[in-house]
């Protein structure tokens, strides 16, 4: 009973929370976590950081000297998050 029960769980999807979702997406376009919980992305072109705070996710565009930031406000869902970071992305 216990090892049905443990194969039960262990094929469960459990409902991610929206840190978890914004994380995951995040990784998934190619950004890699720096370890001081900004996400970073180099091209030729700059570097793109992104926050994931309580407020929101904030994204900065670094490029030629120049930088840009933009702010996407709480609630957070996959698709509005891909997009925001595609338009925002040096």
């Amino acid at each position: 009973m216990r090892f049905l029960k443990f194969l039960k769980n262990l094929f469960s999807t459990k409902e991610l929370t929206e840190y978890e979702l914004a994380k995951r997406t995040i990784k998934k376009m190619g950004y890699k976590s720096d370890g001081s919980g900004a996400f970073v992305k180099d091209s030729r072109e700059g570097r793109t950081m992104i926050w994931i705070t309580n407020n929101g996710v904030k994204i900065k565009a670094y490029f030629g000297g120049y930088a840009e930031s933009e702010f996407l406000p709480r609630p957070i869902d996959k698709e509005k998050l891909k997009y925001f970071v595609k338009i925002n992305q040096v």
